[in-house]
């Protein structure tokens, strides 16, 4: 199986993400949790944090195509 979750900035996704990544890993299921903006961020060390958006957008679609990249590589070889 294969979720996305999306939603606006601060929503505190991650968290939620992460409690249920402990409830399957209590259930053993090794799920994986790609969070996208802290992978944008890995990938451009040279952005303040909380300005990544404020990117030109020839550069942030750049980064955002670099991440998902990573994240289809991952989710072919992670069962979850």
């Amino acid at each position: 199986m294969r979720a996305i979750v999306t939603g606006q900035v601060g929503v505190d996704k991650g968290k939620y993400l992460e409690a249920v990544r402990e409830l399957a890993r209590h259930n053993g299921i090794d799920l994986l949790v790609c969070h996208i903006g802290k992978m944008m961020y890995e990938e451009a060390p040279d952005v303040p944090a909380g300005r990544i958006l404020n990117l030109p957008i020839s550069r942030l679609n750049t980064l955002r195509r670099a991440v998902f990249k990573e994240v289809l590589k991952a989710a072919e070889t992670h069962e979850h």
